[in-house]
């Protein structure tokens, strides 16, 4: 994809707040299931947090916690893979820190008590980061032309 390769934790979590929303892959026995959860990432922290109230999330989180983040952003041509691993909490003062207009829009309050906090600790990242679709089709033509490769971003494998 591209010529530029970045091992820049920095633009994966610059990635992963931008965006916001990402999906959230369990395992449920031999099978994955994906949802889209908000997401808030502390690069401080080193952690990025969900809140839920799915039974079922809660369930898969504890029987298998590693789980794999995806985050796409396809109007930036912006995309972010992150596996590691999930803990769930019921860190009230957590809760009430992230409370957001997103959070109000499933729960009356942050005192509900089915929410829960999951803590996801990245261990490995993927990211790509392109330009907009018209300067990458241009891209694109200019490499069919040229017979180059064409250049579209950057890219990077990284540890957290």
């Amino acid at each position: 994809m591209s010529n530029m390769h970045e091992d820049d934790p920095k633009k994966v979590w610059e990635l992963s707040k931008r965006i916001g929303t990402a999906m959230f892959v369990t395992r449920d026995g031999d099978n994955l299931e994906g949802r889209p959860l908000q997401a808030y990432p502390e690069q401080d922290a080193g952690v990025i947090y969900f809140m839920t109230d799915a039974e079922h999330v809660i369930a898969q989180v504890s029987a298998d916690e590693r789980v794999l983040l995806s985050f796409a952003h396809t109007g930036g041509n912006d995309f972010v893979a992150i596996d590691g691993r999930a803990v769930i909490s019921d860190d009230r003062a957590k809760i009430r820190d992230l409370w957001s207009v997103w959070a109000k829009a499933f729960w009356d309050s942050p005192d509900d008590p089915k929410i829960r906090l999951i803590t996801f600790s990245p261990e490995h990242a993927r990211y790509w980061n392109a330009p907009n679709k018209v300067v990458s089709t241009i891209a694109m033509v200019a490499s069919v032309v040229t017979g180059n490769q064409p250049k579209l971003g950057t890219a990077g494998d990284v540890r957290m």
